[in-house]
């Protein structure tokens, strides 16, 4: 006797729902790192402009 968690259809939608669990996440820290590059540009462009103002 099998458990129903076991079942075949079962298994197939864990396993579909953790690949899209992964290319999710994947795609998350992309995108976050992409934003923190940006910012990180932003913040150094603005700092130069200051700089530039100075003299």
């Amino acid at each position: 006797m099998s458990l129903p968690i076991f079942n075949k259809e079962v298994i197939k939608m864990m396993m579909s729902m953790g690949i899209g669990l992964i290319y999710y996440l994947i795609g998350a820290f992309v995108l976050y790192g992409i934003i923190r590059l940006g910012v990180k540009h932003g913040i150094q462009d603005t700092q130069k402009d200051k700089q530039k103002d100075q003299w």
